[in-house]
């Protein structure tokens, strides 16, 4: 990957920038989502309106969806926006203080003006919803970094509606309506600090995305506690659940309800009230006082201090100054609004919520794995995970062809019945016992409370359960076979979690594309990276003649763009390798 021509040029290492802040995102994202395909892009607009330089730039600087010469009119912009702040109308007391206000309210303005630019400028119905950094002062621009999410995947998830909290006339807060829209403020944040460093992208960026999870659960727990009482998160929120969370008490685990909101609040009912409020950064007494939250009372706190016992009556969900916080287990908690799940944490590891399973994908898979499965058989099949789902220890389906003669041979570890077509609520009770569940296709049941046995497998995941790893290692000892796994906190994974069939043709297409460039005198680059992304994004599904083919053509391509772009650095791709795993009949869509 050579360096930025000088057309278009903010500065030297611009592209190597934007790819690993790029490379970051979908760190960060794809562990919160693996849906996620994060779209990343610069805009520098001039702020030296005295040098002979372009009004505005944008990396990638050519052929990208949008122009550069689109963000030419966001100064004038900018400046529109500024009355509109609360700000404006506050004087600071100190000349320095003034400035630094009038700076602050001017970078903002930048930020909001290329955003309203590029929502205007993406196409109607577009599925990125995008965010803007605050810009950095570099070589005369203002930069700022973009970042696309798929629509469709945050709105699965729940997130708040207010954006902006009035902290007093003349000042807002913003605050993150989900533990996505922090994820996304802090890494912004982060990158914005990386373009102020000396060249930045030529050196490694100093970003950890597991901290940018870590931080992004800290600063939702901060902006809850903002809408709570309009300070600016002053208590460590985070800190204090997830310290409560890990203290026993007279050997119990942790659990209880605690209501995060305002003393006073009209929704709460107080039963228990203490003379004297106990500090939440008590962790001991406040563990304590866990002991007495239940699904009726629970824990009232303003997040610095707790005031007693107290139910929830009628509350205005759309005031979003009322959260709960549900600790579940050991260093296990939850943090909800009005019934709805905002983020999870485990050993001080924020997550999302689980989400239920997708009804249309599991059909498929069901009829890519089961080739004799009929509708009906899936139909109750989905039923049946549906019941799976709300069991309250988590539970373990098996459902495989061969169930009746697995059944028998480990009749020793497990129960092995009189084969019976499973109900709902039969399965249910099933799921009382531990151990396996185990079906054929058609929904009979053939043994269930099932130890499982297998190879061991360098797929395990010893961040998983015993359940989950168990299950995995069965699967893999043989062929066609589903697991289903219900988590006891939620969630549900299926083993395997086939990727979508594709049709061949798309990869023909995308290595016709790249052989192609071969015999022309100047290479796109846009043409080029758009070919060699769906290939490197869809590597899953490549034979070995397609690695070698596409190997030789990278070589010979990218030789060739080093020359055109005079390039001093460049990125060395990784060779295309093929997957043992691809099976053409699971993988290939019939044309």
């Amino acid at each position: 990957m050579s360096c930025v021509s000088a057309t278009y040029s903010i500065w030297k290492y611009q592209r190597h920038f934007r790819a690993a802040a790029k490379y970051f995102a979908e760190r960060v994202f794809k562990a919160l989502d693996q849906l996620f395909e994060p779209q990343l892009f610069l805009v520098g607009i001039l702020a030296d309106l005295d040098v002979d330089r372009l009004p505005a730039c944008v990396e990638p600087e050519r052929d990208f969806w949008i122009d550069a010469e689109r963000f030419n009119g966001v100064l004038a912009l900018a400046q529109s926006l500024i009355p509109t702040y609360p700000e404006t109308g506050m004087l600071q007391s100190h000349p320095l203080a003034q400035q630094r206000q009038e700076k602050a309210l001017f970078y903002r303005s930048i930020r909001d003006a290329v955003k309203k630019t590029v929502e205007s400028e993406s196409a109607a119905g577009s599925s990125l919803r995008y965010s803007v950094s605050l810009p950095t002062r570099l070589e005369g621009y203002l930069v700022c970094t973009v970042l696309g999410l798929q629509d469709d995947v945050i709105r699965g998830y729940y997130e708040l509606k207010r954006s902006v909290v009035r902290v007093h006339k003349h000042r807002d807060a913003e605050v993150a309506v989900s533990l996505i829209d922090a994820a996304t403020n802090d890494l912004l944040e982060r990158l914005r600090q990386e373009l102020q460093k000396p060249d930045p992208g030529l050196a490694e960026l100093s970003i950890d995305p597991d901290d940018i999870i870590r931080a992004a659960g800290r600063l939702l727990c901060r902006n809850t506690v903002t809408r709570i009482d309009r300070i600016e998160g002053r208590h460590d929120l985070f800190n204090a659940c997830s310290t409560i969370s890990s203290l026993g008490y007279e050997k119990s685990v942790a659990s209880g309800r605690m209501i995060l909101c305002r003393k006073g609040h009209p929704s709460i009912l107080p039963q228990i009230s203490l003379l004297k409020p106990e500090k939440l950064s008590k962790y001991r007494a406040a563990r304590k006082l866990f002991q007495l939250a239940s699904d009726y009372l629970s824990l009232h706190s303003d997040s610095e201090e707790v005031f007693g016992l107290v139910s929830l009556r009628d509350y205005d969900e759309f005031q979003e100054d009322l959260f709960e916080m549900h600790v579940l287990g050991h260093q296990h908690w939850e943090l909800n609004h009005a019934g709805h799940t905002l983020m999870k944490v485990r050993y001080g590891v924020p997550s999302l919520p689980r989400l239920s399973f997708d009804e249309a994908k599991l059909r498929s898979d069901l009829a890519r794995i089961f080739r004799s499965i009929t509708g009906e058989d899936i139909s109750r099949l989905v039923k049946l995970i549906r019941a799976a789902e709300d069991a309250a220890h988590g539970a373990l389906l098996i459902i495989d062809e061969n169930s009746a003669a697995e059944a028998h041979r480990l009749r020793k570890q497990g129960m092995s019945v009189h084969s019976c077509l499973l109900t709902p609520d039969l399965l249910r009770q099933l799921t009382t016992v531990d151990g396996a569940i185990l079906l054929s296709p058609d929904g009979m049941c053939h043994g269930f409370g099932t130890i499982l046995d297998g190879m061991a497998t360098e797929s395990g995941d010893p961040s998983r359960g015993a359940r989950y790893n168990s299950a995995l290692r069965y699967v893999e000892s043989a062929w066609p076979r589903l697991a289903v796994v219900v988590s006891e906190d939620g969630g549900i994974d299926f083993i395997p979690d086939l990727p979508p069939a594709i049709r061949r043709s798309a990869i023909d297409r995308a290595i016709a594309e790249i052989k192609e460039l071969r015999g022309v005198t100047r290479i796109s680059r846009a043409r080029y990276d758009s070919a060699l992304d769906f290939l490197d994004e869809h590597r899953f599904y490549l034979r070995q003649e397609d690695c070698d083919t596409i190997n030789s053509i990278v070589e010979f391509v990218e030789t060739a763009l080093r020359k055109q772009e005079r390039a001093e650095v460049w990125i060395i791709r990784q060779k295309f390798v093929p997957n043992p795993q691809l099976n053409e009949e699971l993988f290939y869509q019939q044309e």
